[in-house]
Protein backbone atom coordinates (compact mmCIF):
# COMPACT_ATOMS: atom_id res chain seq x y z
CA UNK A 1 0.00 0.00 0.00
CA UNK A 2 2.91 2.33 0.81
CA UNK A 3 4.41 1.64 -2.62
CA UNK A 4 1.13 2.49 -4.31
CA UNK A 5 0.87 5.74 -2.36
CA UNK A 6 4.42 6.68 -3.37
CA UNK A 7 3.61 5.87 -6.99
CA UNK A 8 0.39 7.94 -6.76
CA UNK A 9 2.40 10.97 -5.55
CA UNK A 10 4.83 10.44 -8.42
CA UNK A 11 1.94 10.35 -10.92
CA UNK A 12 0.44 13.55 -9.48
CA UNK A 13 3.80 15.32 -9.60
CA UNK A 14 4.51 14.29 -13.19
CA UNK A 15 1.01 15.31 -14.34
CA UNK A 16 0.78 18.63 -12.49
CA UNK A 17 0.17 20.59 -15.70
CA UNK A 18 -2.86 18.42 -16.44
CA UNK A 19 -4.25 19.16 -12.97
CA UNK A 20 -4.03 22.90 -13.72
CA UNK A 21 -6.09 22.42 -16.88
CA UNK A 22 -8.60 20.23 -15.02
CA UNK A 23 -8.85 22.99 -12.42
CA UNK A 24 -9.75 25.55 -15.10
CA UNK A 25 -12.41 23.26 -16.61
CA UNK A 26 -13.75 22.48 -13.14
CA UNK A 27 -14.04 26.22 -12.45
CA UNK A 28 -16.19 26.67 -15.58
CA UNK A 29 -18.50 23.85 -14.50
CA UNK A 30 -18.50 24.90 -10.82
CA UNK A 31 -19.73 28.41 -11.57
CA UNK A 32 -22.52 27.21 -13.85
CA UNK A 33 -23.80 24.12 -12.06
CA UNK A 34 -23.50 25.13 -8.39
CA UNK A 35 -24.95 28.29 -6.95
CA UNK A 36 -22.27 29.32 -4.46
CA UNK A 37 -22.51 32.84 -3.10
CA UNK A 38 -19.30 34.90 -2.96
CA UNK A 39 -17.47 32.15 -4.89
CA UNK A 40 -14.71 34.54 -6.06
CA UNK A 41 -13.99 35.65 -2.50
CA UNK A 42 -13.97 32.05 -1.23
CA UNK A 43 -11.59 30.85 -3.95
CA UNK A 44 -9.33 33.88 -3.47
CA UNK A 45 -8.94 33.13 0.25
CA UNK A 46 -8.39 29.41 -0.44
CA UNK A 47 -5.72 30.20 -3.05
CA UNK A 48 -3.81 32.41 -0.57
CA UNK A 49 -3.98 29.68 2.10
CA UNK A 50 -2.93 27.14 -0.52
CA UNK A 51 0.12 29.17 -1.52
CA UNK A 52 1.15 29.42 2.16
CA UNK A 53 0.68 25.72 2.95
CA UNK A 54 1.17 23.94 -0.43
CA UNK A 55 2.17 26.34 -3.24
CA UNK A 56 1.16 23.95 -6.04
CA UNK A 57 -2.31 23.53 -4.51
CA UNK A 58 -2.65 27.31 -4.41
CA UNK A 59 -1.89 27.49 -8.14
CA UNK A 60 -4.53 24.86 -8.90
CA UNK A 61 -7.11 26.92 -6.99
CA UNK A 62 -6.05 29.99 -9.03
CA UNK A 63 -6.85 28.04 -12.20
CA UNK A 64 -10.24 27.09 -10.76
CA UNK A 65 -10.83 30.79 -10.12
CA UNK A 66 -9.86 31.58 -13.73
CA UNK A 67 -12.46 29.05 -14.91
CA UNK A 68 -15.11 30.73 -12.75
CA UNK A 69 -14.20 34.15 -14.15
CA UNK A 70 -14.30 32.83 -17.73
CA UNK A 71 -17.84 31.52 -17.21
CA UNK A 72 -18.90 34.81 -15.60
CA UNK A 73 -17.63 36.71 -18.63
CA UNK A 74 -19.52 34.36 -20.95
CA UNK A 75 -22.72 34.97 -18.99
CA UNK A 76 -22.34 38.74 -19.21
CA UNK A 77 -24.96 39.50 -21.84
CA UNK A 78 -24.25 43.02 -23.04
CA UNK A 79 -26.13 44.86 -25.76
CA UNK A 80 -23.74 43.39 -28.36
CA UNK A 81 -24.80 39.82 -27.42
CA UNK A 82 -27.68 38.23 -29.36
CA UNK A 83 -29.18 36.89 -26.11
CA UNK A 84 -29.85 40.50 -25.11
CA UNK A 85 -32.47 40.76 -27.89
CA UNK A 86 -34.55 37.57 -27.52
CA UNK A 87 -38.36 37.39 -27.40
CA UNK A 88 -38.66 40.27 -29.85
CA UNK A 89 -39.48 40.68 -33.52
CA UNK A 90 -36.48 42.06 -35.34
CA UNK A 91 -34.74 42.49 -38.67
CA UNK A 92 -31.54 40.44 -38.65
CA UNK A 93 -28.48 40.43 -40.88
CA UNK A 94 -26.48 37.21 -40.42
CA UNK A 95 -24.04 34.87 -42.14
CA UNK A 96 -24.67 31.14 -42.47
CA UNK A 97 -21.72 29.38 -40.80
CA UNK A 98 -22.89 25.77 -41.04
CA UNK A 99 -23.88 23.32 -43.72
CA UNK A 100 -27.64 22.64 -43.66
CA UNK A 101 -28.74 19.76 -41.45
CA UNK A 102 -31.85 18.15 -42.94
CA UNK A 103 -34.49 16.74 -40.58
CA UNK A 104 -37.80 15.60 -42.09
CA UNK A 105 -39.06 18.62 -44.08
CA UNK A 106 -36.87 21.16 -42.31
CA UNK A 107 -33.29 22.33 -42.58
CA UNK A 108 -31.38 23.60 -39.55
CA UNK A 109 -28.70 26.25 -39.94
CA UNK A 110 -26.38 28.07 -37.54
CA UNK A 111 -26.12 31.82 -38.14
CA UNK A 112 -23.60 34.38 -36.97
CA UNK A 113 -25.56 37.66 -36.69
CA UNK A 114 -23.72 40.88 -37.51
CA UNK A 115 -26.54 43.32 -36.75
CA UNK A 116 -30.11 43.41 -35.51
CA UNK A 117 -32.78 46.09 -35.91
CA UNK A 118 -35.18 46.23 -32.98
CA UNK A 119 -37.79 48.98 -32.81
CA UNK A 120 -35.96 50.94 -35.53
CA UNK A 121 -32.66 50.81 -33.62
CA UNK A 122 -29.74 49.22 -35.48
CA UNK A 123 -27.42 47.32 -33.10
CA UNK A 124 -24.13 45.62 -33.96
CA UNK A 125 -23.89 42.02 -32.68
CA UNK A 126 -20.47 40.65 -31.76
CA UNK A 127 -21.28 37.64 -29.56
CA UNK A 128 -23.60 34.65 -29.76
CA UNK A 129 -25.07 32.59 -32.62
CA UNK A 130 -28.63 31.88 -33.76
CA UNK A 131 -30.28 28.69 -34.94
CA UNK A 132 -32.56 29.00 -37.97
CA UNK A 133 -35.20 26.45 -38.99
CA UNK A 134 -37.03 26.68 -42.29
CA UNK A 135 -38.26 24.55 -45.19
CA UNK A 136 -35.62 22.27 -46.69
CA UNK A 137 -36.70 23.44 -50.13
CA UNK A 138 -35.31 26.94 -49.54
CA UNK A 139 -31.90 26.96 -51.24
CA UNK A 140 -29.36 28.22 -48.69
CA UNK A 141 -25.68 27.33 -48.47
CA UNK A 142 -22.86 27.90 -46.05
CA UNK A 143 -21.35 31.38 -46.39
CA UNK A 144 -24.58 33.01 -47.61
CA UNK A 145 -25.49 36.41 -46.15
CA UNK A 146 -29.12 36.54 -44.98
CA UNK A 147 -31.37 39.49 -44.24
CA UNK A 148 -34.73 38.59 -42.73
CA UNK A 149 -37.52 39.64 -40.38
CA UNK A 150 -38.57 37.16 -37.69
CA UNK A 151 -39.46 36.67 -34.05
CA UNK A 152 -36.27 35.85 -32.11
CA UNK A 153 -37.11 33.22 -29.49
CA UNK A 154 -35.40 32.17 -26.28
CA UNK A 155 -34.51 28.43 -26.13
CA UNK A 156 -36.22 26.34 -23.44
CA UNK A 157 -35.54 22.93 -21.90
CA UNK A 158 -38.00 20.12 -22.53
CA UNK A 159 -38.71 16.57 -21.27
CA UNK A 160 -35.84 16.71 -18.79
CA UNK A 161 -33.34 17.48 -21.58
CA UNK A 162 -30.99 20.43 -21.04
CA UNK A 163 -31.66 21.89 -24.49
CA UNK A 164 -30.43 25.34 -23.44
CA UNK A 165 -27.08 23.91 -22.31
CA UNK A 166 -26.84 21.84 -25.48
CA UNK A 167 -27.28 24.93 -27.64
CA UNK A 168 -24.88 26.99 -25.54
CA UNK A 169 -22.20 24.35 -26.17
CA UNK A 170 -22.46 25.55 -29.78
CA UNK A 171 -22.64 29.23 -28.71
CA UNK A 172 -26.32 29.35 -29.80
CA UNK A 173 -28.48 31.65 -27.67
CA UNK A 174 -31.47 32.42 -29.91
CA UNK A 175 -33.91 30.55 -32.16
CA UNK A 176 -35.59 31.67 -35.36
CA UNK A 177 -38.17 29.73 -37.35
CA UNK A 178 -39.69 30.47 -40.76
CA UNK A 179 -38.80 34.17 -41.27
CA UNK A 180 -41.49 36.22 -42.98
CA UNK A 181 -39.12 38.16 -45.24
CA UNK A 182 -35.75 36.90 -46.45
CA UNK A 183 -33.06 38.18 -48.81
CA UNK A 184 -30.19 35.84 -49.69
CA UNK A 185 -26.81 37.04 -50.93
CA UNK A 186 -24.39 34.35 -52.07
CA UNK A 187 -20.90 34.15 -50.59
CA UNK A 188 -18.10 35.73 -52.67
CA UNK A 189 -15.34 33.57 -51.11
CA UNK A 190 -13.61 31.54 -53.84
CA UNK A 191 -12.10 29.09 -51.34
CA UNK A 192 -15.44 28.45 -49.66
CA UNK A 193 -17.10 28.08 -53.06
CA UNK A 194 -14.48 25.54 -54.17
CA UNK A 195 -14.86 23.47 -50.98
CA UNK A 196 -18.65 23.63 -51.27
CA UNK A 197 -18.46 22.47 -54.90
CA UNK A 198 -16.31 19.46 -53.95
CA UNK A 199 -18.56 18.62 -51.01
CA UNK A 200 -21.77 18.82 -53.07
CA UNK A 201 -20.21 16.70 -55.82
CA UNK A 202 -19.26 14.02 -53.28
CA UNK A 203 -22.74 13.98 -51.71
CA UNK A 204 -24.53 13.92 -55.09
CA UNK A 205 -22.35 11.09 -56.45
CA UNK A 206 -22.93 9.03 -53.31
CA UNK A 207 -26.70 9.63 -53.31
CA UNK A 208 -26.96 8.68 -57.01
CA UNK A 209 -24.89 5.51 -56.55
CA UNK A 210 -26.26 4.01 -53.33
CA UNK A 211 -29.67 3.50 -51.70
CA UNK A 212 -30.57 4.55 -48.16
CA UNK A 213 -29.34 4.01 -45.52
CA UNK A 214 -26.13 3.05 -47.35
CA UNK A 215 -25.70 6.49 -48.94
CA UNK A 216 -26.18 8.34 -45.64
CA UNK A 217 -23.78 5.98 -43.88
CA UNK A 218 -21.05 6.55 -46.48
CA UNK A 219 -21.53 10.31 -46.68
CA UNK A 220 -21.50 10.58 -42.90
CA UNK A 221 -18.29 8.55 -42.62
CA UNK A 222 -16.49 10.46 -45.38
CA UNK A 223 -17.47 14.10 -44.91
CA UNK A 224 -19.55 14.26 -41.76
CA UNK A 225 -22.97 14.96 -43.26
CA UNK A 226 -25.71 14.84 -40.65
CA UNK A 227 -28.70 13.60 -42.61
CA UNK A 228 -31.52 11.87 -40.79
CA UNK A 229 -31.91 8.09 -40.94
CA UNK A 230 -35.24 6.31 -40.76
CA UNK A 231 -36.48 6.09 -37.13
CA UNK A 232 -36.03 2.29 -37.15
CA UNK A 233 -32.43 2.28 -38.39
CA UNK A 234 -31.47 5.21 -36.14
CA UNK A 235 -32.83 3.24 -33.17
CA UNK A 236 -30.90 0.15 -34.25
CA UNK A 237 -27.68 2.17 -34.36
CA UNK A 238 -28.38 3.38 -30.83
CA UNK A 239 -29.20 -0.12 -29.52
CA UNK A 240 -25.94 -1.55 -30.92
CA UNK A 241 -23.76 1.42 -29.82
CA UNK A 242 -22.73 2.03 -33.43
CA UNK A 243 -24.04 5.59 -33.86
CA UNK A 244 -20.40 6.76 -33.77
CA UNK A 245 -19.98 5.24 -37.26
CA UNK A 246 -21.70 8.25 -38.83
CA UNK A 247 -20.75 10.80 -36.15
CA UNK A 248 -17.16 11.28 -37.43
CA UNK A 249 -15.84 10.48 -33.96
CA UNK A 250 -12.32 10.42 -32.62
CA UNK A 251 -12.78 6.65 -32.44
CA UNK A 252 -13.35 6.38 -36.20
CA UNK A 253 -10.42 8.66 -37.00
CA UNK A 254 -8.12 6.67 -34.72
CA UNK A 255 -9.17 3.42 -36.45
CA UNK A 256 -8.29 4.84 -39.87
CA UNK A 257 -5.04 6.38 -38.61
CA UNK A 258 -3.92 3.15 -36.94
CA UNK A 259 -4.70 1.26 -40.17
CA UNK A 260 -2.51 3.67 -42.15
CA UNK A 261 0.31 3.20 -39.65
CA UNK A 262 0.21 -0.57 -40.11
CA UNK A 263 1.90 0.03 -43.48
CA UNK A 264 4.99 1.18 -41.59
CA UNK A 265 6.69 -2.07 -42.60
CA UNK A 266 6.66 -0.85 -46.19
CA UNK A 267 6.74 2.96 -45.75
CA UNK A 268 8.60 4.91 -43.05
CA UNK A 269 6.36 5.47 -40.01
CA UNK A 270 7.03 9.22 -39.82
CA UNK A 271 6.02 9.60 -43.48
CA UNK A 272 2.74 7.82 -42.78
CA UNK A 273 2.06 10.03 -39.75
CA UNK A 274 2.63 13.20 -41.78
CA UNK A 275 0.36 11.82 -44.54
CA UNK A 276 -2.29 11.25 -41.86
CA UNK A 277 -1.84 14.85 -40.65
CA UNK A 278 -2.41 16.19 -44.18
CA UNK A 279 -5.42 13.90 -44.62
CA UNK A 280 -6.94 15.20 -41.39
CA UNK A 281 -6.44 18.83 -42.45
CA UNK A 282 -8.17 18.17 -45.80
CA UNK A 283 -10.93 16.27 -43.99
CA UNK A 284 -11.60 19.19 -41.60
CA UNK A 285 -11.81 21.64 -44.50
CA UNK A 286 -14.23 19.35 -46.31
CA UNK A 287 -16.59 18.69 -43.39
CA UNK A 288 -16.42 22.34 -42.34
CA UNK A 289 -15.04 23.78 -39.12
CA UNK A 290 -18.65 24.52 -38.14
CA UNK A 291 -19.28 20.78 -37.79
CA UNK A 292 -18.25 20.79 -34.15
CA UNK A 293 -18.34 17.00 -33.58
CA UNK A 294 -16.14 16.46 -36.65
CA UNK A 295 -13.87 19.37 -35.70
CA UNK A 296 -13.40 18.01 -32.18
CA UNK A 297 -12.82 14.52 -33.55
CA UNK A 298 -10.20 15.96 -35.90
CA UNK A 299 -8.42 17.65 -33.01
CA UNK A 300 -8.49 14.42 -31.04
CA UNK A 301 -7.04 12.68 -34.10
CA UNK A 302 -4.20 15.21 -34.14
CA UNK A 303 -3.51 14.34 -30.50
CA UNK A 304 -3.32 10.62 -31.29
CA UNK A 305 -0.95 11.23 -34.20
CA UNK A 306 1.20 13.61 -32.15
CA UNK A 307 1.55 11.00 -29.41
CA UNK A 308 2.58 8.43 -32.03
CA UNK A 309 5.01 10.85 -33.70
CA UNK A 310 6.97 11.71 -30.57
CA UNK A 311 6.52 8.27 -29.05
CA UNK A 312 5.34 9.57 -25.68
CA UNK A 313 1.96 8.55 -24.34
CA UNK A 314 2.17 11.18 -21.56
CA UNK A 315 2.65 13.96 -24.11
CA UNK A 316 -0.45 12.73 -25.92
CA UNK A 317 -2.51 12.85 -22.71
CA UNK A 318 -1.29 16.36 -21.87
CA UNK A 319 -2.01 17.60 -25.40
CA UNK A 320 -5.51 16.09 -25.20
CA UNK A 321 -6.24 17.94 -21.94
CA UNK A 322 -4.66 21.11 -23.34
CA UNK A 323 -7.05 21.02 -26.31
CA UNK A 324 -9.97 20.43 -23.92
CA UNK A 325 -8.83 23.44 -21.86
CA UNK A 326 -8.53 25.64 -24.97
CA UNK A 327 -12.01 24.57 -26.06
CA UNK A 328 -13.38 25.67 -22.68
CA UNK A 329 -11.46 28.94 -22.98
CA UNK A 330 -13.17 29.55 -26.32
CA UNK A 331 -16.57 28.34 -25.06
CA UNK A 332 -16.90 27.38 -21.36
CA UNK A 333 -20.20 25.60 -22.09
CA UNK A 334 -18.47 22.98 -24.26
CA UNK A 335 -18.62 20.47 -21.40
CA UNK A 336 -22.37 20.24 -22.07
CA UNK A 337 -21.75 18.79 -25.52
CA UNK A 338 -22.31 15.04 -25.63
CA UNK A 339 -20.13 14.74 -28.75
CA UNK A 340 -17.26 16.49 -26.93
CA UNK A 341 -17.63 14.18 -23.94
CA UNK A 342 -17.61 11.09 -26.16
CA UNK A 343 -14.73 12.20 -28.41
CA UNK A 344 -12.60 13.25 -25.44
CA UNK A 345 -13.24 10.12 -23.37
CA UNK A 346 -12.84 7.74 -26.33
CA UNK A 347 -9.51 9.30 -27.30
CA UNK A 348 -8.30 9.27 -23.68
CA UNK A 349 -9.29 5.61 -23.42
CA UNK A 350 -7.46 4.76 -26.63
CA UNK A 351 -4.29 6.45 -25.36
CA UNK A 352 -4.34 5.06 -21.80
CA UNK A 353 -6.18 1.74 -22.03
CA UNK A 354 -5.96 0.26 -25.52
CA UNK A 355 -2.35 -0.96 -25.39
CA UNK A 356 -2.86 -2.48 -21.92
CA UNK A 357 -6.01 -4.29 -22.99
CA UNK A 358 -4.19 -5.55 -26.07
CA UNK A 359 -1.52 -7.20 -23.90
CA UNK A 360 -4.10 -8.77 -21.59
CA UNK A 361 -6.25 -10.01 -24.49
CA UNK A 362 -3.24 -11.58 -26.22
CA UNK A 363 -2.51 -13.48 -23.00
CA UNK A 364 -6.13 -14.63 -22.59
CA UNK A 365 -6.89 -15.44 -26.24
CA UNK A 366 -3.39 -16.83 -27.01
CA UNK A 367 -3.40 -15.05 -30.37
CA UNK A 368 -2.55 -11.69 -31.90
CA UNK A 369 -5.11 -11.98 -34.70
CA UNK A 370 -7.68 -9.12 -34.62
CA UNK A 371 -6.66 -8.33 -31.03
CA UNK A 372 -5.78 -4.73 -31.89
CA UNK A 373 -9.28 -4.01 -33.25
CA UNK A 374 -10.82 -5.74 -30.22
CA UNK A 375 -8.72 -3.78 -27.71
CA UNK A 376 -9.40 -0.48 -29.50
CA UNK A 377 -13.14 -1.11 -29.56
CA UNK A 378 -13.30 -2.38 -25.98
CA UNK A 379 -11.30 0.55 -24.55
CA UNK A 380 -13.56 3.07 -26.32
CA UNK A 381 -16.72 1.31 -25.11
CA UNK A 382 -15.49 1.07 -21.51
CA UNK A 383 -14.61 4.74 -21.11
CA UNK A 384 -17.68 6.03 -22.95
CA UNK A 385 -20.16 3.73 -21.16
CA UNK A 386 -20.65 6.03 -18.12
CA UNK A 387 -21.51 8.92 -20.48
CA UNK A 388 -23.90 7.01 -22.72
CA UNK A 389 -25.56 5.26 -19.79
CA UNK A 390 -26.10 8.45 -17.76
CA UNK A 391 -27.37 10.25 -20.89
CA UNK A 392 -29.69 7.57 -22.32
CA UNK A 393 -30.13 5.01 -19.52
CA UNK A 394 -29.30 2.11 -21.84
CA UNK A 395 -27.04 -0.91 -21.48
CA UNK A 396 -26.17 -2.25 -24.93
CA UNK A 397 -25.36 -5.88 -24.17
CA UNK A 398 -24.28 -6.65 -27.71
CA UNK A 399 -22.52 -3.34 -28.35
CA UNK A 400 -19.07 -4.91 -28.14
CA UNK A 401 -20.02 -7.68 -30.57
CA UNK A 402 -21.48 -5.19 -33.07
CA UNK A 403 -18.48 -2.89 -32.87
CA UNK A 404 -15.94 -5.71 -33.17
CA UNK A 405 -17.70 -6.95 -36.32
CA UNK A 406 -18.02 -3.46 -37.80
CA UNK A 407 -14.66 -1.95 -36.81
CA UNK A 408 -12.55 -3.65 -39.52
CA UNK A 409 -15.04 -2.52 -42.19
CA UNK A 410 -14.83 1.16 -41.21
CA UNK A 411 -11.28 1.43 -42.52
CA UNK A 412 -12.02 -0.36 -45.80
CA UNK A 413 -15.22 1.63 -46.37
CA UNK A 414 -13.39 4.89 -45.72
CA UNK A 415 -10.53 4.09 -48.12
CA UNK A 416 -12.77 2.61 -50.81
CA UNK A 417 -15.17 5.55 -50.44
CA UNK A 418 -12.36 8.04 -51.07
CA UNK A 419 -11.13 6.03 -54.08
CA UNK A 420 -14.71 5.72 -55.42
CA UNK A 421 -15.32 9.47 -55.21
CA UNK A 422 -12.04 10.27 -57.01
CA UNK A 423 -12.37 7.57 -59.71
CA UNK A 424 -16.06 8.35 -60.31
CA UNK A 425 -15.10 11.89 -61.33
CA UNK A 426 -12.81 10.44 -64.02
CA UNK A 427 -14.91 7.51 -65.19
CA UNK A 428 -18.23 6.16 -63.98
CA UNK A 429 -17.55 2.78 -65.59
CA UNK A 430 -14.20 2.44 -63.87
CA UNK A 431 -15.85 3.23 -60.53
CA UNK A 432 -18.47 0.49 -61.03
CA UNK A 433 -16.30 -2.29 -59.55
CA UNK A 434 -15.39 -0.16 -56.51
CA UNK A 435 -19.08 0.69 -56.12
CA UNK A 436 -19.92 -3.03 -55.95
CA UNK A 437 -17.34 -3.67 -53.24
CA UNK A 438 -18.52 -0.62 -51.30
CA UNK A 439 -22.16 -1.66 -51.51
CA UNK A 440 -21.24 -5.12 -50.24
CA UNK A 441 -19.43 -3.70 -47.20
CA UNK A 442 -22.17 -1.17 -46.45
CA UNK A 443 -24.87 -3.83 -46.85
CA UNK A 444 -22.98 -6.12 -44.47
CA UNK A 445 -22.72 -3.29 -41.94
CA UNK A 446 -26.46 -2.51 -42.20
CA UNK A 447 -27.35 -6.19 -41.80
CA UNK A 448 -25.10 -6.60 -38.75
CA UNK A 449 -26.75 -3.59 -37.09
CA UNK A 450 -30.29 -4.75 -37.91
CA UNK A 451 -29.73 -8.37 -36.88
CA UNK A 452 -27.94 -7.65 -33.59
CA UNK A 453 -30.53 -4.99 -32.68
CA UNK A 454 -33.13 -7.76 -32.88
CA UNK A 455 -31.34 -10.04 -30.40
CA UNK A 456 -33.15 -10.78 -27.10
CA UNK A 457 -32.59 -8.12 -24.42
CA UNK A 458 -30.64 -5.98 -26.93
CA UNK A 459 -32.25 -2.83 -25.60
CA UNK A 460 -32.17 -2.68 -21.80
CA UNK A 461 -33.36 0.71 -20.56
CA UNK A 462 -33.24 2.15 -17.05
CA UNK A 463 -34.62 5.37 -15.62
CA UNK A 464 -33.33 5.24 -12.02
CA UNK A 465 -29.92 5.39 -10.32
CA UNK A 466 -28.13 6.26 -13.57
CA UNK A 467 -25.56 8.60 -12.04
CA UNK A 468 -24.34 6.32 -9.19
CA UNK A 469 -23.80 3.43 -11.62
CA UNK A 470 -21.94 5.69 -14.06
CA UNK A 471 -19.73 7.07 -11.28
CA UNK A 472 -19.00 3.55 -10.06
CA UNK A 473 -17.86 2.50 -13.55
CA UNK A 474 -15.65 5.60 -13.78
CA UNK A 475 -14.08 4.81 -10.40
CA UNK A 476 -13.48 1.15 -11.28
CA UNK A 477 -11.90 2.15 -14.62
CA UNK A 478 -9.59 4.69 -12.95
CA UNK A 479 -8.51 2.16 -10.31
CA UNK A 480 -7.93 -0.51 -12.98
CA UNK A 481 -5.78 1.79 -15.14
CA UNK A 482 -3.84 2.93 -12.06
CA UNK A 483 -3.23 -0.66 -10.97
CA UNK A 484 -2.03 -1.73 -14.43
CA UNK A 485 0.34 1.24 -14.59
CA UNK A 486 1.59 0.56 -11.06
CA UNK A 487 2.35 -3.08 -11.82
CA UNK A 488 4.17 -2.13 -15.01
CA UNK A 489 6.16 0.51 -13.06
CA UNK A 490 6.99 -1.98 -10.29
CA UNK A 491 8.11 -4.67 -12.75
CA UNK A 492 10.37 -2.17 -14.49
CA UNK A 493 11.99 -0.99 -11.25
CA UNK A 494 12.34 -4.31 -9.37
Amino acid sequence: MVKRYSYFKKVIKSNYRILLIIGFIFGCILNEELEISNIIEVLSVLSILGFILVPKLGLIIIFILLGVLRMMFENHLGIDHIAHHINKEAEVIATVISYPQIKNHEQILILKPSSINVEKEQIQIKRGYMQLKLSKYTKIEKGDLLKFVAYVEEPENFDGFDYVGHLKSQKIYALVKNPTIMDIKKSDSYIEAAILKVRNRVVNDINKSFPDPHAKLLAGMLIGTREQFSPQFANNLSITSTSHVVAVSGYNISLVSSSILRMSGYIHRRVLIFVSFLGLIFFLLLVGLDNLPAFRAGLMGFVMLLAMLIGRRGAGVFTLFLIAGLMHLQNPYIYNSLSFQLSFSATLGLILLSSKLKIQLERILKTKHSVEELSTTLSALIVTFPITFSSFGKITIYGLLANVLIAPMITYITFLGIVFVIVNIVSGRLAFVIKGLLWGLLETMVRIVDVIAGFPFADLSFDKNLLPISLMVILVTIVAVFELNFRKFSARND
